[in-house]
Protein backbone atom coordinates (compact mmCIF):
# COMPACT_ATOMS: atom_id res chain seq x y z
CA UNK A 1 0.00 0.00 0.00
CA UNK A 2 1.17 3.41 -0.99
CA UNK A 3 2.09 4.90 2.28
CA UNK A 4 0.89 8.37 1.37
CA UNK A 5 -2.49 6.75 1.08
CA UNK A 6 -4.81 7.30 3.89
CA UNK A 7 -5.48 4.06 6.07
CA UNK A 8 -8.79 4.68 8.23
CA UNK A 9 -8.29 1.31 9.62
CA UNK A 10 -4.64 2.38 11.10
CA UNK A 11 -5.92 5.61 12.12
CA UNK A 12 -8.43 3.89 14.51
CA UNK A 13 -6.16 1.90 15.76
CA UNK A 14 -3.65 4.59 16.45
CA UNK A 15 -6.36 6.63 17.97
CA UNK A 16 -7.67 3.77 20.11
CA UNK A 17 -3.73 2.25 21.64
CA UNK A 18 -2.63 5.57 22.94
CA UNK A 19 -4.16 7.37 25.99
CA UNK A 20 -7.91 5.74 26.78
CA UNK A 21 -10.53 8.13 25.21
CA UNK A 22 -13.78 7.90 26.96
CA UNK A 23 -16.20 10.09 24.69
CA UNK A 24 -16.14 10.24 21.22
CA UNK A 25 -17.57 12.78 19.48
CA UNK A 26 -18.88 12.56 15.45
CA UNK A 27 -20.18 15.34 13.45
CA UNK A 28 -21.04 14.11 9.93
CA UNK A 29 -21.97 15.36 6.30
CA UNK A 30 -22.33 11.92 5.17
CA UNK A 31 -26.02 11.44 3.97
CA UNK A 32 -28.34 9.99 6.60
CA UNK A 33 -27.51 5.90 6.05
CA UNK A 34 -23.64 6.28 5.16
CA UNK A 35 -23.87 7.54 9.04
CA UNK A 36 -25.85 5.39 10.25
CA UNK A 37 -23.80 2.63 8.66
CA UNK A 38 -20.56 4.13 9.78
CA UNK A 39 -21.27 4.34 13.56
CA UNK A 40 -23.09 1.05 13.65
CA UNK A 41 -19.91 -0.59 12.13
CA UNK A 42 -18.09 1.49 14.91
CA UNK A 43 -20.43 0.75 17.77
CA UNK A 44 -20.29 -2.91 17.27
CA UNK A 45 -16.60 -3.20 16.50
CA UNK A 46 -16.21 -1.68 19.96
CA UNK A 47 -18.56 -3.68 21.51
CA UNK A 48 -17.07 -6.88 19.90
CA UNK A 49 -13.86 -6.10 21.86
CA UNK A 50 -14.98 -6.12 24.96
CA UNK A 51 -15.98 -1.95 25.29
CA UNK A 52 -19.37 -0.77 26.63
CA UNK A 53 -20.52 1.59 23.84
CA UNK A 54 -23.53 3.82 25.03
CA UNK A 55 -24.15 5.80 21.42
CA UNK A 56 -26.33 9.21 22.70
CA UNK A 57 -28.70 10.12 19.52
CA UNK A 58 -29.10 13.99 19.61
CA UNK A 59 -30.89 14.10 16.49
CA UNK A 60 -34.49 15.54 17.99
CA UNK A 61 -36.63 15.23 14.86
CA UNK A 62 -37.43 11.47 14.10
CA UNK A 63 -34.48 11.12 11.73
CA UNK A 64 -31.83 10.08 13.85
CA UNK A 65 -29.55 6.88 13.80
CA UNK A 66 -32.17 5.36 16.39
CA UNK A 67 -35.48 5.51 14.05
CA UNK A 68 -33.29 4.24 11.12
CA UNK A 69 -32.12 1.42 13.30
CA UNK A 70 -35.56 1.31 14.42
CA UNK A 71 -34.94 1.37 18.16
CA UNK A 72 -37.85 2.26 19.94
CA UNK A 73 -36.42 5.24 22.08
CA UNK A 74 -40.56 6.38 24.16
CA UNK A 75 -38.07 7.47 27.17
CA UNK A 76 -35.73 9.97 26.26
CA UNK A 77 -32.61 11.54 28.19
CA UNK A 78 -34.62 14.68 28.71
CA UNK A 79 -36.98 12.86 30.44
CA UNK A 80 -34.65 11.79 32.81
CA UNK A 81 -33.25 15.29 33.14
CA UNK A 82 -36.85 16.18 34.43
CA UNK A 83 -36.64 13.20 36.72
CA UNK A 84 -40.21 11.45 34.78
CA UNK A 85 -38.33 8.24 34.54
CA UNK A 86 -34.97 6.37 35.51
CA UNK A 87 -31.71 6.57 33.60
CA UNK A 88 -31.76 2.80 32.79
CA UNK A 89 -35.88 3.57 30.74
CA UNK A 90 -33.66 5.54 28.60
CA UNK A 91 -31.44 3.52 27.52
CA UNK A 92 -31.93 0.22 24.96
CA UNK A 93 -29.55 -2.32 23.69
CA UNK A 94 -29.04 -2.59 20.17
CA UNK A 95 -28.84 -5.90 18.36
CA UNK A 96 -25.08 -4.80 17.08
CA UNK A 97 -24.81 -5.16 20.89
CA UNK A 98 -23.99 -1.87 21.83
CA UNK A 99 -26.66 0.85 23.72
CA UNK A 100 -28.24 3.70 22.11
CA UNK A 101 -30.48 6.35 24.36
CA UNK A 102 -32.07 9.53 22.63
CA UNK A 103 -31.56 13.14 23.52
CA UNK A 104 -35.52 14.20 22.80
CA UNK A 105 -37.99 13.64 20.12
CA UNK A 106 -40.58 15.66 18.74
CA UNK A 107 -39.67 19.42 17.17
CA UNK A 108 -36.85 20.97 18.07
CA UNK A 109 -39.26 24.19 19.02
CA UNK A 110 -41.15 21.85 20.88
CA UNK A 111 -38.38 20.34 22.68
CA UNK A 112 -37.58 24.22 23.68
CA UNK A 113 -40.45 24.83 25.44
CA UNK A 114 -41.05 22.10 27.07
Amino acid sequence: MDKTQFDQAEGLRRMLSGARPRIFTFISTLSREEKVAMLTNLGASLANVGKSVLMLDASVGMRGTASYLEISQVVTLLHVARKEYDLERAISKTPQGFCMATLARGSVGAVMRN
